[in-house]
């Protein structure tokens, strides 16, 4: 039986964290941060079924490069108390196939964040039998 789970948060600058690195490790990835010029990798892991970024019309192509994406995003909210993406990790059911998964998540960011203006930078993890989706969107809407 499936039980609902899900946490949200913001990566916000003024407790040190980077969104850059929150995408490196959601994505398992090596990306570049130009701000602080370190390079965060988690690209050892190997949970990550499935990755994507989903984009407004009206948002530049060049933002499906994730590395791209976030460094822009970092660059804009240059505030200490900037606020870079919000974050979400929901629990999906054992019972759904990775395929299935993967499709529902994308129909529910389509309609809760993109569809509303924000990109969505999600992955799908399977870990220990856990599997859950992550997704960081921007805070503001491309309008």
């Amino acid at each position: 039986m499936a039980i609902f789970y899900m946490r949200t948060s913001i990566v916000r600058a003024s407790s040190g964290k980077s969104a850059v690195a929150s995408a490196a490790y959601q994505a398992a990835q090596a990306l570049h941060n130009e701000k602080l010029n370190h390079t965060f990798s988690y690209s050892r892991k190997e949970e990550v079924i499935h990755s994507e970024i989903m984009l407004p019309d009206n948002a530049p192509e060049s933002f499906h490069d994730r590395q791209t994406l976030w460094n822009a995003v970092e660059a804009k909210e240059s505030k200490t108390n900037s606020r870079y993406a919000r974050q979400f990790v929901i629990a999906t059911p054992k019972e759904w196939s990775a395929e299935e998964t993967i499709e529902r998540a994308r129909e529910f960011i389509q309609s809760a964040l993109v569809d509303k203006g924000m990109i969505a930078d999600w992955s799908f993890h399977m870990k220990d039998g856990n599997p859950h989706i992550h997704i960081m969107a921007t805070v503001r809407g491309f309008n």
